[in-house]
């Protein structure tokens, strides 16, 4: 009787388990596969939105490329309406090339932020063209902090719904099925344009974008399980002779051109596709996301019926239970840190710009903050992090690609006052020790410029660092004379060794040594008068910078301010007098945005010679008048011709406002006042105070900004001119 009883429930649990088998055969499984196509994909959301109206909940999700990242985060649990409202809100140019933001940048290489047009890697002595335009960084940072929420799974069938996204090996140029392993990773990988991002290394495959391979990968979602398959299809179609005329079109095509016949092979495994009407929109028009979504909603919705009887006919079963929703997480428990894919640079390094303590808790903002000030040392191409699962909390794994040993940056520039003017820049880092940075730059110009600096970061804390510089540096000084002005060829050669602590990526305080020679040669005085001055300095310097961008800020505070002690200066001539003095100089600028177009600024610029001597040599004066003034001691002045007044002190105060007029057209008036004499009480009274105005327009390119501004002070009735093409340097 007891053998009886068992047979007859292992027979009820068959029977109940065909049953489910059956219940669960019956219901139809639905497959959503989303096709690559750019920019393009962003109209994946548009449709999503029809699709949760209808209440229609995928079974299972493919994607290639666009359609790996809208698939890959909707499969974790986001909805259509968060989707729209992260890619809203994104700086697209920032993030797709890799741009860093400047808050992000160390103090100390601010100043090389937005001068170069490009770079070339030297290795083994020759220059060679990079894997991909960009690494990659910022993409996939932003993955990262999206889905981490769900790093913790490795199994993409495990998400809320079952995922796969693809790639392709481009060796062999097969299809490969990403479907399990690191989410953002995988995203990354599949929308690895070639040419434009640098490749993945999966184990011993090299993997690009999957769109190479198979751009709607609806056999996939057939694969898993799918009984419909919903498809929505942007890819592109291929572009006639008299069309390919950008890089953008010509890479498209490259990538599309074998796609497209695989693509309508997929199409005939579809029960429903989705065409929405993307053709005049390019690979990279992400400036139009709210358009696209608007064309990905009219498709579904022309699509409307069809999508209804689907979901009419799930509605006939009962929900499958999708566990629970996408969760927010606002703070992490770090056990542990590793680091990987260290070289040359040191560990400390990594440490003290991530500035995460194990064993403690974290704001994952905080964390994504961490991530961009470790990628803002500019010693990486990429970083990424993951977060593994632990008992009391996950440990931190941080894996970086260190940049080219050797790298090559060229820039040019052209102004008005100084002509044109190439530079080159030799950047090297770790070498001799980790950590460090040599940089040679080349300026080729009638103002020739040679600058040889050399700085270590030595990991210790605060921020400690040890620097030095040789500099050779000549251009033209005009120096008022009894007859009138005299232009002399200034050269300064100087060496110095400077000790500094960074106090955070917006700080530095420091104290340097300095051993110049400053050479005076006549050009047009007749007799000649030449002569040479010597001097060593002990300075200590202080710099606070917050600004959000190099050209054209929008908010922020910049603070510069050295004094420095001349201890031995000499000069060839009698009249100078040799005694020590003393330097301070003081640059301010200050903005405040009142409106993403339309930001207020104002600031003070000051140099002051605190010292008994009557007269000293005229490398030490400060210099009032133009406006492309980035030398020491040259102070800019709307109204006056460039270095027009010298004298020992001076002291300028400017407002101005700065409007972005359209896209990258700037517009920017500014007035300006100050004095210069060689009184230092005299500097701060109101008499014989001098003003002027001067208004900009200026067009940020690529390449550089195209400035014109005109200008005129109270001292003349002319009307001056400036123009400027490209970076300053």
């Amino acid at each position: 009787m007891k053998y009886i009883k068992i047979v007859l429930l292992l027979m009820i649990i068959s029977f109940l388990a065909l049953y489910a088998q059956e219940e669960d055969k019956s219901r139809p499984k639905i497959g959503l596969v989303l096709s690559g196509g750019g920019a393009r994909g962003i109209a994946h959301i548009g449709v999503l939105k029809v699709l949760e109206e209808l209440g229609i909940e995928p079974d299972f999700i493919t994607g290639t490329s666009m359609g790996s990242v809208i698939g890959g985060l909707y499969a974790i649990g986001y909805q259509a309406d968060q989707l729209e409202e992260i890619v809203l809100d994104q700086d697209w140019q920032m993030l797709l090339m890799d741009e860093t933001f400047r808050e992000d940048i160390s103090i100390e290489e601010k100043k090389y932020d937005e001068r170069y047009v490009g770079n070339l890697p030297i290795i083994d002595c020759k220059l060679v063209l990079p894997a991909g335009i960009v690494g990659g960084h910022r993409i996939s940072k932003l993955f990262a902090d999206l889905t981490i929420s769900a790093l913790h799974i490795n199994d993409f069938s495990r998400f809320r719904t079952p995922f796969r996204c693809i790639a392709t090996n481009i060796e062999t140029g097969e299809a490969v099925v990403l479907d399990h392993g690191f989410l953002p990773e995988a995203m990354r990988t599949s929308m690895s344009i070639p040419s434009a991002f640098t490749p993945v290394k999966d184990g011993e495959k090299l993997l690009v974008d999957g769109g190479l391979a198979r751009n709607l990968p609806v056999i996939d979602a057939i694969d898993m399980g799918a009984d419909i398959i919903i498809a929505v299809d942007v890819s592109s179609k291929l572009y006639e002779k008299e069309d390919l005329n950008t890089l953008i079109k010509v890479m498209e095509q490259s990538v599309n051109f074998r796609g497209l016949e695989r693509t309508k092979e997929q199409h005939k495994l579809c029960d429903l596709i989705i065409f929405p009407k993307v053709k005049k929109y390019g690979m990279i028009s992400f400036d139009s996301c709210d358009s696209l979504i608007t064309l990905g909603e009219f498709a579904a919705r022309n699509s409307y019926d069809k999508l209804k009887t689907i979901a009419d006919e799930q509605k006939k079963f009962e929900k499958p239970n999708k566990g629970i929703p996408l969760l927010k997480v606002e703070k992490l428990f770090i056990n542990k840190i590793n680091i990987k894919g260290l070289k040359a640079v040191s560990k400390n390094l990594v440490i003290g710009k991530l500035r995460i303590n194990e064993n403690s808790f974290i704001k994952t903002e905080n964390l994504s903050k961490a991530i961009d000030r470790l990628y803002g040392s500019q010693f990486f191409e990429r970083v990424t992090y993951r977060l593994i699962p632990v008992s009391n909390g996950v440990n931190l794994e941080v894996r970086v690609i260190e940049k080219y040993k050797h790298v090559l940056n060229f820039s040019f520039q052209y102004n008005s006052d100084t002509k044109s003017a190439i530079l080159l820049n030799e950047t090297m880092r770790n070498v001799l020790f980790q950590g460090s940075r040599l940089i040679w730059d080349i300026k080729l110009s009638e103002n020739p410029t040679h600058a040889l600096s050399y700085f270590i970061h030595t990991g210790w804390k605060p921020g400690f660092g040890i620097g030095t510089e040789i500099l050779y540096d000549q251009f033209e000084v005009p120096v008022q004379a009894e007859t009138g002005i005299d232009h002399y060829e200034y050269t300064n050669i100087s060496g110095k060794l400077v000790l500094q602590t960074v106090f955070s990526n917006n700080s530095v305080l420091g104290v340097g040594i300095q051993q110049e020679r400053n050479i005076f040669e006549s050009i047009d005085r007749e007799p000649a008068f030449n002569f040479k001055a010597d001097a060593t300095k002990i300075y200590t310097f202080f710099e606070f910078d917050t600004l959000n961008r190099t050209l054209f800020p929008q908010y922020g505070f910049r603070l510069q301010t050295s004094f420095s002690s001349y201890i031995e200066p000499k000069c060839d001539i009698e009249f100078f007098e040799y005694d020590p003095f003393n330097r301070i100089l003081i640059d301010i600028d200050r903005y405040r945005m009142f409106h993403k177009k339309l930001s207020l600024f104002y600031g003070y610029s000051a140099t002051f010679i605190v010292s008994d001597i009557q007269l000293i040599p005229p490398n030490f004066y400060a210099y009032l008048g133009g406006i492309d003034t980035i030398k020491e001691g040259l102070i800019q002045f709307y109204g006056l011709r460039r270095m027009a007044i010298l004298a020992e002190n001076a002291a300028v105060f400017k407002v101005g406002i700065q409007y972005n007029v359209w896209k990258s057209f700037y517009l920017i008036p500014c007035w300006n006042t100050g004095k210069a004499s060689n009184d230092i009480e005299d500097v701060f009274s109101i008499k014989d105070v001098i003003s002027g105005f001067g208004l900009t327009g200026a067009l940020k390119t690529p390449f550089g900004s195209i400035e014109y501004t005109a200008s005129k002070s109270s001292e003349n009735d002319e009307i001056l001119q400036f123009w400027s093409v490209g970076y300053k340097f």
